[in-house]
Order: structure tokens, then C-alpha cells, then sequence
């Protein structure tokens, strides 16, 4: 019951945004897991703490620890998301590592094709490329998604992106 209580205080910081404290609190208990479904819980949000605090190196490990373990579970549909997002998300460009972004896009598309995150991981994905002047890849991406019809918000944001690839390639009319 202690574990249980541990755990769930430390689901209370992380989503205070609380992330070191939930980190401190969940590395405490995370020792004395006994159940998968606690170990699980535990490796996914400390994972996530790090990567939402653009500890990168650290997610990555942690990163990789989960998913050799829990890879595929349902409990991290969003983690490859957040991973990309944390190495395009720093303020310093020469910091942003959009390669390994697209990276996890791949990984998370592959892993959880019909994910509830698959749109947004196609928009990341779009986004690293258009970065890296890859245009011809993001535009193919970014039709292909459109003519799948996805919901309001999540067209809008692929027709952003497309219109961004336009400007950038000096195609006004269509942007």
C-alpha cells in the first residue's frame, strides 16, 4: 500500500509539472516495485520527466530501458512524441537535434500505427524535416496525412506546415 500511495503522489507531481519532485519520489520507490504494472508506471514517468525537462541524455536512457522492457504498451502512445519534441524544443537551434526527432516519429508511427498521437507525430515529423530542408519528404508526408481527412485541428496543423514548405521554397501562390 505504501508503493501504491508513493506512486500515485508521485503521478500527483508530474502532473503539477512538478517533474524533479516526481522524479525524486518515483527513483525512491522505483527499487521496490514488485509488480510490472508499478515497474511500468514508475520507468514511464520518470522517462517522461526528463524528457519534458529537455534532459535528453537521460531520457534516452531511460528511454531505451522502457521500451526493452514495456515497448508497444499502451501507457506510452505519447512517448515518442514527447522525445521528438525534446530535441527540437531547445531555445539554442544549434541544440536541436532534428534527425533524432524524426527518428522517434518513425518509431512511434511504427509502433502504434493507429496510436492517438499518429497525426501529431506525422506534423512533428513534417516539421524536423521542413527544418532540414527536406522538402520534397515533408510535402509528400504532409498530402498523403491530408488526404487521409483527419480532424479539424490536426489538418489545420499538417495545412501549416505545408504552407510553411511553400514559403520556404518560394511557392507564394500555393502557400
Amino acid at each position: 500500500e505504501t508503493i501504491t500511495a508513493k506512486l500515485k503522489s508521485g503521478q500527483i507531481f508530474f502532473q503539477l509539472g512538478k517533474f524533479d519532485e516526481a522524479r525524486v519520489l518515483l527513483g525512491f520507490i522505483e527499487p521496490l516495485a514488485e509488480t510490472p504494472e508499478v515497474k511500468k508506471e514508475v520507468a514511464y514517468h520518470i522517462t517522461m520527466t526528463y524528457a519534458l525537462q529537455g534532459q535528453m541524455e537521460k531520457a534516452e536512457a531511460r528511454y531505451k530501458a522502457f521500451q526493452a522492457e514495456f515497448k508497444g504498451d499502451p501507457i506510452a502512445q505519447n512517448l515518442q512524441l514527447v522525445m521528438a519534441a525534446g530535441f527540437l524544443g531547445n531555445k539554442d537551434v544549434s541544440k536541436q537535434q532534428p534527425e533524432k526527432a524524426i527518428e522517434y516519429c518513425k518509431e512511434g508511427l511504427e509502433v502504434y500505427t493507429k496510436g492517438r498521437f499518429a497525426a501529431d507525430l506525422l506534423n512533428v515529423q513534417a516539421s524536423a524535416l521542413i527544418g532540414l530542408k527536406r522538402y520534397e519528404e515533408a510535402q509528400e508526408m504532409l498530402k498523403k496525412f491530408l488526404a487521409t481527412n483527419p480532424p479539424k485541428e490536426l489538418a489545420a496543423s499538417a495545412e501549416f506546415n505545408l504552407a510553411i514548405l511553400y514559403k520556404d521554397t518560394n511557392r507564394m501562390e500555393e502557400s
